[in-house]
């Protein structure tokens, strides 16, 4: 059917509705496809469900509250870098947005811890 000379004509000002639907459509198949990908990983079998499960327990019985804080916070730090360089290679890690966006806040956060 996507292969059919209808869709291979189908623009989003001629027909939005359906240009929508084939894109929620492609979506919606490639976060499947994504999900049990990172569902089946060996890293994520061997390392990743045993460190939630670890987190999970800890954090319900109030467990190696240290630990657990030192989890939260390094999760914390290392997807905001990990976000940082994801947004600057499409385009906003240039000139003054990415200084008042991200740099700086993080800039104003060290300082006041220290």
């Amino acid at each position: 059917m996507l292969n059919s000379p209808d869709v291979a004509s189908l623009t989003l000002a001629r027909s939005p509705f359906r240009t929508l639907y084939y894109f929620g459509c492609s979506v919606a198949s490639g976060t499947a496809s994504a999900a049990h990908f990172v569902a089946t990983h060996p890293v994520t079998i061997g390392l990743a469900l045993p460190l939630l499960l670890f987190y999970g327990v800890s954090k319900g019985f109030g467990y190696a509250e240290e630990t657990t804080a030192g989890m939260e916070e390094w999760t914390l730090y290392s997807t905001w870098w990990l976000g940082l360089g994801i947004l600057s290679s499409i385009g906003l890690g240039t000139g003054m947005h990415s200084g008042l966006l991200f740099l700086f806040p993080h800039m104003l956060k060290v300082r006041g811890n220290s």
